[in-house]
């Protein structure tokens, strides 16, 4: 906490609040660059914003701190399913693309309008 005297920094701004805010978003983008499921060699990007503005006393200007950033994003999921009737209608079923396995058991012919 800053005392009267002290020149604002950034280590004390809203109170050490700006270097806290930076601190929890630098833990979001390590865990999400230790996340193995997010493409791993896209950069990462932690922006600080610091707004200052003069209000209507004299001598007095408003700041507001705000951090954010920008993460790698989700590996994609690929997936093959087989669709057909079942017992409870229409259903997908995920299939094992390295083995042959049987997909449906009631094996039901669609009939077209």
């Amino acid at each position: 906490m800053q005392t009267k005297d002290e020149t604002v920094s950034l280590t004390n701004l809203a109170e050490g609040g700006a270097v806290e805010l930076f601190d929890m978003e630098l833990q979001r983008v390590l865990q999400n660059m230790d996340n193995p499921n997010v493409i791993k060699d896209t950069e990462r990007e932690i922006t600080l914003v610091v707004r200052l503005k003069p209000t209507e006393t004299p001598g007095m200007i408003r700041s507001t701190v705000q951090v954010r950033s920008k993460l790698a994003g989700r590996k994609t999921l690929l997936s093959h399913m087989a669709i057909g009737r079942g017992a409870q209608g229409m259903e997908a079923r995920e299939i094992n693309t390295g083995k042959q396995q049987p997909i449906f058991n009631n094996v039901v012919e669609i009939k077209s309008e």
